[in-house]
């Protein structure tokens, strides 16, 4: 009888660690997925930038912008809406503000301008 439940005891460790091994894996995959995803995106707009400014070349840090009133204390970003992209080259000191929902430009500064934000 105590051999029957240390068995069952075990099957019932083994479907629980493979369970858990098949849903980490699962969410593994999603992410490195969505994760990709987000680095197309990010080229096929970095393509459309380079039709209307030439781009340093190194690979930018870029960030979507989510609550413009952040940046009211710098009159260089008081133009920016909801998802507009900050795209900095900190190479060359670079920043784009790049508004994806009309496909333009809205600003070039320097990568410290950026830094002079107070949030």
């Amino acid at each position: 009888m105590k051999r029957r439940r240390t068995i069952v005891i075990w099957i019932i460790i083994l479907i629980t660690l493979t369970i858990a091994f098949l849903l980490a894996t699962r969410f593994r995959n999603s992410q490195s997925s969505k994760q990709s995803s987000i680095e197309q995106t990010d080229t096929k707009m970095l393509k459309e930038i380079e039709t209307q400014l030439n781009l340093p070349y190194a690979k930018p840090i870029i960030s979507t912008v989510y609550s413009p009133s952040e940046f009211i204390n710098n009159g260089e970003l008081t133009s920016l809406k909801k998802g507009d992209k900050v795209i900095v080259y900190i190479s060359s000191n670079e920043a784009v503000i790049y508004r994806p929902a009309d496909k333009k430009i809205v600003n070039v500064l320097s990568a410290k301008a950026l830094l002079e934000t107070k949030f």
